[in-house]
């Protein structure tokens, strides 16, 4: 069977987190059937520099036959990457995942997005797959296998072309179209005090976004739902404090439901 969806890697100065990712994916079924398109990002001082240039000695030793390696010279960030990727790659493909170099895959990662991408089209209202959930173990008994949420995240995100063309992505005309939306700002209100928080800074202060926080306030104006297992098939290693964003966490709720067999 042919694997209809590519998958973006993206890739910056954490050679452990990004040997765990492939040392993972590499364990799923027919993974060698996929396009791989791995991004490494310049750092921006010598030091990281360094660390950048042992990831990319590694990118170059994978043993994986359908990969394209795009290295960049200068430092872009994140959410430069995202957006110049997906217009790029949405040309050659209608369904992408998205991982960053912090998420490690369990076995059936990418069986499970190939299953849930397949039904997709059939399912209204939604444009987006995620293979983290945020419920806890106590939670899990109440829900199904597969749920839809308002709440997308980029802890492995698959989305079609057709969402992704849907999507603003140039700051502020999203935030002109956020403000002058009644049912956005009227939603928005129901969400978590963090999620909150981020949205209005960006609404009324002007404060930058990153691409997480993009692409949700972009699915609620779509009013597009997230794909969400209630058993998460990725485990986000950032909250080590290795990471830009991330800070040390004591919340393992964040991979309460992780397991290496959950599919």
């Amino acid at each position: 069977m042919k694997k209809k969806y590519a998958i973006v890697y993206l890739s910056f100065k954490r050679i452990d987190k990004v040997k765990l990712f492939f040392n993972k994916i590499t364990d799923n079924k027919d993974y060698d059937k996929y396009n791989f398109y791995i991004f490494s990002d310049q750092g921006r001082n010598k030091k990281e520099i360094n660390l950048v240039k042992n990831v990319r000695i590694y990118l170059k030793s994978l043993n994986i036959k359908k990969k394209k390696l795009t290295f960049k010279k200068k430092n872009l960030g994140t959410n430069q990457i995202f957006k110049e990727l997906l217009a790029k790659l949405f040309k050659k493909h209608d369904k992408i995942v998205i991982f960053e170099e912090d998420i490690i895959p369990n076995n059936h990662t990418l069986d499970y997005f190939d299953k849930v991408f397949y039904n997709i089209e059939n399912i209204k209202k939604t444009g987006l797959i995620t293979a983290h959930s945020l419920l806890n173990k106590e939670d899990v008994r109440n829900f199904n296998n597969l749920f839809i949420s308002r709440r997308s995240n980029l802890w492995g995100l698959g989305i079609t072309k057709k969402t992704y063309k849907k999507m603003i992505f140039d700051e502020k005309l999203l935030r002109i179209k956020c403000l002058k939306s009644k049912k956005f700002l009227s939603t928005i209100k129901n969400f978590d005090d963090a999620i909150l928080y981020g949205v209005l800074k960006f609404l009324y202060k002007s404060k930058k976004i990153n691409m997480d926080l993009c692409i949700f306030i972009n699915s609620i104006l779509l009013e597009k739902f997230t794909i969400t297992p209630k058993k998460s098939l990725v485990f986000n290693s950032g909250i080590d404090g290795s990471g830009e964003r991330a800070k040390i966490s004591s919340k393992q709720l964040i991979n309460d439901t992780f397991d290496e067999n959950n599919k």
